[in-house]
């Protein structure tokens, strides 16, 4: 994925067990990237890359894990001017969070 909506489908049509994987410095608009299929991945396709947050942008949390046995890795998240942070894990079953076995590994954070 090398840009915004290109990720946005992606996350959109993914199925379990499968990656997406981001090229480069993605610059990001939404207020989050909302991951609610079970068991994916999502990581770099080269070293380096990643989310920050576009100029102007209003961005709560940059990634949101919705479902179960996720992972982000070796991602490069600069989640400098979110209103949360880079990353949230969410369960509450009311609202449609089920998070739970999710894996934040070997990321870099700038806040």
């Amino acid at each position: 994925m090398t840009d915004e909506a290109s990720l946005l489908a992606a996350l959109g049509a993914v199925g379990q067990g499968d990656t997406v994987a981001i090229r480069g410095a993605l610059e990001m608009s939404v207020p989050s990237f909302d991951v609610t299929t079970d068991g994916i991945t999502l990581t770099c396709a080269t070293p380096g890359s990643g989310l920050s947050i576009r100029s102007g942008a209003s961005i709560n949390n940059m990634i949101v894990v919705k479902s179960r046995g996720v992972t982000v890795e070796r991602l490069v998240l600069d989640s400098r001017g979110a209103i949360g942070g880079a990353y949230l894990t969410f369960f509450d079953p009311a609202e449609g969070g089920f998070a739970e076995d999710a894996r934040f590994l070997n990321n870099r954070v700038l806040c």
